[in-house]
């Protein structure tokens, strides 16, 4: 794993050919985020954080959620 700066200021992670997006969680620790396409009109996303992996569907990619699965 690498991680890495986006010519926009993000901050990524690149694992083999994925590449993970850095979000910050309220409390300052990391959030991995994957957009992987569409699911419909919605935005289908992978989301890692404290031991959490969930699939969410995204009217945007930051705006509202329905948790497709979570473990």
């Amino acid at each position: 794993m690498v991680k890495l700066t986006t010519i926009n200021d993000l901050t990524v992670i690149q694992q083999d050919i994925y590449i993970w997006e850095v979000l910050k969680e309220n409390d300052n620790s990391d959030v991995l985020q994957m957009t992987l396409g569409e699911w419909g009109q919605e935005l289908l996303t992978v989301l890692y954080a404290k031991g959490t992996l969930s699939i969410r569907e995204f009217n945007t990619t930051y705006e509202g959620g329905f948790i497709l699965y979570g473990s």
